[in-house]
């Protein structure tokens, strides 16, 4: 997948465009992803995400901005998995916030990417105050020359799928309502960073992941099971999010266990996906008794990892 800055003219075969925030990658962004693919693929064209950067709520009302589910790197992660060619980011400022629909679409869609056909959400809002809507979108689609399809909502449990829904599963670690809205884990994407050696002293290697906790929503703090995407495969991993109690520890951060992995991961960027809460983080009175626990999470890990093939997510 190419990533491309949408700053200008962007050199695309005929391309099929979706727009929206994405925020969290979600089954029902995951609908619309499908779509785009689809109908991209009858055209024989290349398939176009155009995102924002940063999340509009945190230009036009950042006090009431929520935490975001997904930064830029976890939506291209998920786009990419998802089979999409391009992703065009938009740096969103409030000379973008008043674009009239019309506008944006002359200067973004048609202007910038040319594009032969656009797929939206059935109530996806763009343009000033969101006043464009699949309606407006046809209507400028027979000026400009682009065919439009709608994609209706997508329901899990009866409730349509909302970023807003996922948010509150998150935050109180209750992954096994998430997994189902997110079609997958919690992703997490860092730098990894030096950290004290303390895992590797006593048997358990971990990888220190580094995290803007300034915009994203962290979870719930403890243990999870999950998974690690490096640049040499993907391996089961046991991930601690917090602060450490049995080392007094004070800021709260990840670290990953990568089960069966050998290797120097410093300095790359960490795929995580948070699939299992495993337990609360907790104060050990002995390196012993820390170990025992460490050992019981990696057996428990993969025995719950082993029912879960998230590999084929769409």
């Amino acid at each position: 997948m190419r990533i491309v800055e949408l700053n200008g003219p962007v050199p695309c075969r005929n391309p099929v465009v979706t727009v929206g925030t994405f925020d969290g990658v979600h089954v029902g962004h995951q609908a619309v992803l499908e779509a785009l693919r689809y109908h991209a693929s009858a055209q024989s064209a290349e398939s176009a995400v155009v995102t924002f950067d940063p999340h509009p709520r945190q230009v036009i009302a950042p006090d009431r901005a929520p935490p975001l589910l997904t930064t830029v790197d976890e939506r291209a992660w998920r786009i990419e998995e998802a089979g999409i060619d391009v992703l065009a980011v938009v740096a969103f400022d409030h000379g973008v916030r008043s674009l009239e629909p019309s506008d944006f679409v002359l200067e973004y869609l048609v202007g910038y990417l040319s594009a032969s056909a656009v797929v939206l959400g059935h109530d996806h809002g763009f343009g000033r105050d969101r006043s464009g809507d699949v309606d407006t979108l046809e209507r400028l689609g027979e000026t400009h020359g682009f065919g439009v399809h709608s994609v209706a909502a997508t329901d899990v449990g009866g409730e349509p799928v909302s970023s807003t829904r996922i948010r509150r599963t998150i935050a109180s670690g209750d992954l096994d309502i998430a997994r189902p809205l997110l079609g997958g884990g919690y992703p997490v994407v860092g730098e990894v960073v030096p950290g004290d050696r303390r895992g590797r002293q006593i048997g358990f290697p971990t990888a220190n992941v580094q995290v803007d906790t300034s915009t994203k929503l962290m979870p719930r703090p403890g243990v999870y099971a999950g998974r690690a995407v490096t640049a040499g495969g993907t391996f089961d991993a046991v991930v601690n999010f917090g602060s450490r109690p049995t080392f007094d520890g004070a800021a709260q951060r990840f670290e990953a266990h990568l089960l069966d992995f050998e290797g120097d991961l410093y300095g790359t960027k960490l795929k995580l996906e948070l699939v299992h809460r495993l337990r609360d983080e907790a104060k050990f009175e002995s390196l012993t008794q820390l170990i025992h626990q460490i050992t019981t999470d990696v057996d428990k890990a993969r025995a719950l990892l082993g029912r879960h093939d998230l590999s084929t997510r769409r």
